[in-house]
């Protein structure tokens, strides 16, 4: 049996201080971040929606407004 597992797209802004930029679900939906803990957050929701609900589309709510 295959694990399951989440797909999504990171777009880092370079030379940002602190870290930013937006993570995309497989949807295309694009949720924008802000910092370390911002991003460890988007990507713990995505690993948590995928393993308890595989087929349902990343359900995130955008933490910080796209700059």
């Amino acid at each position: 049996m295959q694990p399951a597992r989440a797909q999504v797209t990171l777009d880092i802004e370079l030379d940002s201080e602190p870290i930013s930029g937006s993570l995309s679900d497989r949807d295309g939906t694009s949720h924008g971040f802000s910092g370390w803990i911002e991003l460890v957050s988007l990507l713990q929701a995505a690993a948590t929606t995928r393993a308890s609900e595989p087929d349902k589309p990343l359900a995130l709510v955008e933490i910080a407004p796209r700059r």
